[in-house]
């Protein structure tokens, strides 16, 4: 299961910018599994392994969502683009902290 949701708005601060969001949840597996048959002890005395089914699930128990916020707008001959993004439970693991990044670029036009 994945899903995402994109706004954009040209022209809010200044002619030809442009602010976008977007909340996404990338691929995620949400059921399934499958039953292993494991030894689960072992008795020394007579070197006997017991056998057992065990249970794996494929479905993780965290949940990633990603934030993003970008803007573009034309600076000093070229164009700039500003970008951000949160990313809670990064890679769908419960325990994972949250993660930050940002980038900025600056092209020229020709």
């Amino acid at each position: 299961m994945a899903f995402a949701a994109d706004l954009s708005k040209t022209g809010l601060f200044a002619s030809g910018d442009r602010l976008g969001f977007r909340f996404a949840q990338p691929l995620r597996v949400v059921g399934g599994g499958f039953d292993l048959h494991v030894p689960i002890a072992y008795d020394y005395r007579t070197r006997n392994a017991a056998y057992g089914s065990r249970f794996m699930s494929l479905s993780p128990r965290g949940r990633e969502f990603d934030y993003e916020l970008a803007y573009s707008a034309g600076l000093l001959g070229g164009i700039v683009d500003i970008h951000g993004v949160i990313r809670t439970e990064p890679g769908h693991v419960e325990a994972a902290g949250r993660d930050a990044g940002a980038a900025v670029r600056f092209t020229l036009r020709r």
